[in-house]
């Protein structure tokens, strides 16, 4: 027996037998749970100890595969049949016909009733490959799995892959298009990605598009591992998006260096935020699209007490005898102080030009919950 405890909670334990899960409480005021198994191997009952009853009881068929999940206190199963996976082999040639099994039907108590197909398609299709550069694409005849699901009798999606390398073509959606030279034979670039193979890494680079039918471009993710650069498609608008993070080790990694974008008809990126940081993470410098510059500020203690825009005080927070204070930029020069009083429980609004004043009240998040006694809800 392994017995896995909290030191600070006895309750919460966790008990392993022969490699498996024999019992468990979740800790103070959760119940003890229970699992026995058939044969050793399979799970046969879950059995609240507490309330003395059994919460789920598993059943298999001749062939050790799981027929029925019974839910006794709920008076519900669920019922499984399983049917011959004749799919297309990895080598593109062979079925694997009886030799698998798949899941063919699943019927609730009720009669509602899903069943699932795996097809290996009689004909080749051709399958449309992503290749480095955007603008070229590569194609191939390959053979090809099909999933269909139906519910009730009526066909309610589909999914199609290519049976050599599993990469999706289609489904009940849209069609796809894919690059990853790591794992497809059937990409041009597959030969230059064999140091990545033997090496047994992640795959470095993917680009998946993903084309609807209602939409008028294709929605498109790209990742680079290598240069830590992502690259997205808006499939109504056909802009681009990409996005450049900080690949280094450390408190600035993965973090957002720069975005820029691109309109559909090509033409160069254009940069849209830039982004510098200190050795501590936090970002000190940001610059728009138009030429905006924000600078913020770190008090001592690491926590933002300043921005400054284009050289302008926007923001200040700064701490006056207890008192929590904000300045914001509202036009120009027009600033507006917030003063945390009583406990942090009311706030003083002053702008400072108009000469106007407030009193709200906050909940102990600092949600303004009313302005002179009109109930709002506005984040601090």
């Amino acid at each position: 027996m392994v017995y896995i405890e909290n030191k600070d909670d006895p309750k919460n334990r966790f008990i392993l037998k022969d490699g498996k899960l024999v019992s468990f409480c979740c800790g103070k005021g959760s119940d003890t749970i229970r699992i026995s198994y058939e044969n050793g191997d399979c799970p046969r009952l879950v059995y609240n100890a507490n309330k003395s009853s059994a919460e789920m009881e598993f059943k298999y068929n001749k062939e050790g595969l799981l027929s029925q999940i019974i839910f006794p206190n709920e008076q519900k199963s669920l019922m499984i049949t399983y049917g011959a996976c004749d799919t297309i082999a990895e080598d593109g040639i062979s079925r694997n016909g009886v030799r698998l099994k798949s899941v063919s039907s699943m019927t609730f108590k009720d009669g509602q009733k899903e069943e699932y197909k795996y097809i290996g398609c009689a004909d080749k299709k051709s399958r449309t490959i992503l290749t480095k550069h955007e603008d070229e694409t590569s194609t191939a005849k390959v053979p090809v799995n099909r999933f269909e699901q139906s519910l009730g009798g009526n066909n309610v999606g589909y999914i199609e892959w290519d049976a050599t390398s599993g990469i999706i073509l289609s489904d009940s959606g849209g069609e796809y298009a894919v690059r990853n030279p790591l794992k497809d034979k059937h990409n041009p670039e597959y030969d230059g990605y064999e140091t990545y193979r033997k090496r047994n890494v992640r795959t470095p680079e993917s680009r998946i598009s993903y084309k609807k039918p209602e939409n008028k471009y294709a929605e498109i993710w790209d990742y680079s591992l290598r240069t830590v650069v992502k690259i997205t498609q808006n499939p109504n608008s056909g802009k681009q998006t990409r996005t450049s993070y900080i690949g280094t080790p450390g408190n600035v990694s993965m973090k957002i260096r720069k975005i820029e974008k691109k309109l559909p008809n090509g033409g160069d990126w254009k940069m849209e935020l830039a982004r510098i940081y200190n050795s501590n993470g936090n970002l000190i410098r940001e610059i728009d699209g138009t030429g905006n510059l924000k600078e913020f500020i770190y008090d001592e203690k690491g926590n933002h007490w300043k921005t400054l825009k284009n050289g302008d005080l926007v923001y200040q927070n700064y701490s006056d005898s207890g008192d929590i204070m904000y300045l914001r930029h509202i036009s120009k020069r027009n600033m507006t102080k917030i003063t945390y009083l009583g406990g942090n429980e009311v706030v003083k609004i002053e702008n400072q030009n108009d000469d106007e004043k407030y009193n709200a009240t906050i909940d102990s998040k600092k949600y303004i919950l009313n302005i002179n006694k009109l109930n709002i809800i506005l984040e601090k």
